[in-house]
């Protein structure tokens, strides 16, 4: 959905407007430590000359070998440095036990947002062969917030 003109969003469905429908992060410095040095090594890689867009200029390429010579520098590039990447204090508010895993996984604090379609018990949620636990728990937005006002207290053994 496109919305033009004045408007005001109606966060996490509350008042009048648009509702906000979720949240999309810019991952290089946003959730994670930024990986500068992949952009430079796109334009070496692809010559790239200053003052053009990466991405304007791939598309440039015209299909066939050359194109995918090119996507498949780009494709290295961020495969490198999704490897590297190092994330920033996250908390991971999921609703299954792979959301769970992942975060962990991630080093970063979960915590569940529990409803009536994935259960109710904690256990349920523990991910084998990890001592860590959930951080949190939650039924809906607002014992997030509550939750984060608070503070989340991560014991990591």
């Amino acid at each position: 959905m496109t919305v033009h003109g004045k408007y005001r969003l109606a966060l996490l469905g509350q008042g009048n407007g648009v509702p906000l429908r979720g949240v999309i992060f810019d991952m290089d410095g946003t959730l994670t430590k930024p990986q500068t040095w992949m952009f430079a090594e796109m334009r070496k890689q692809l010559s790239v000359p200053d003052g053009v867009v990466i991405l304007d200029y791939l598309l440039d390429i015209p299909d066939g070998p050359l194109r995918e010579e090119a996507e498949g520098k780009i494709r290295a590039i961020e495969e490198r440095a999704m490897h590297e990447q190092e994330p920033t204090l996250v908390l991971m508010v999921g609703d299954s036990r792979e959301d769970m895993q992942a975060g962990l996984e991630a080093g970063c604090a979960v915590v569940l947002l529990r409803h009536e379609d994935n259960g109710d018990s904690e256990a349920a949620f523990a991910v084998e062969g990890s001592k860590s636990k959930l951080d949190g728990i939650v039924t809906d937005f607002f014992e997030l917030y509550k939750l984060l006002q608070d503070g989340i207290v991560v014991d990591r053994i």
